[in-house]
């Protein structure tokens, strides 16, 4: 008789958030996938998302569905300010919850045309 994995999202989120580099206008955000011991299914991708200091919404960092590697660089924020980062994990039945980057992160075009 097989046992079949359990059909639902990943239990975990990721962990070991990460800036990994910075620059005026942009942020490189690492963070390594959940841990394997109970995952459900295979990750498929991560969710990334951001939001304005003070503000409620958060609002996705990339145009695909998801990005495929556990490494983002989130550029082209069209306001200047502080801003808050998140990263849930994806696989085919749901996503895990989110882990929040630590801190903030000060972003804006600073030498725009």
């Amino acid at each position: 008789m097989l046992c079949s994995a359990p059909r639902r999202p990943p239990l975990h989120a990721p962990e070991a958030p990460v800036v990994k580099a910075q620059t005026e206008s942009s942020v490189t955000l690492g963070w390594s996938p959940p841990p394997a011991g109970d995952r459900p299914a295979a990750i498929e991708g991560y969710l990334v998302e951001k939001k304005r200091l003070g503000a409620y919404t958060w609002s996705r960092c990339h145009e695909d569905e998801w990005v495929t590697t556990p490494e983002l660089t989130v550029a082209g924020v069209a306001e200047e300010g502080e801003f808050q980062f998140r990263v849930s994990a994806v696989n085919s039945f749901g996503q895990s919850p989110y882990l929040e980057f630590p801190g903030t992160v000060h972003l804006g075009n600073l030498s725009s045309p």
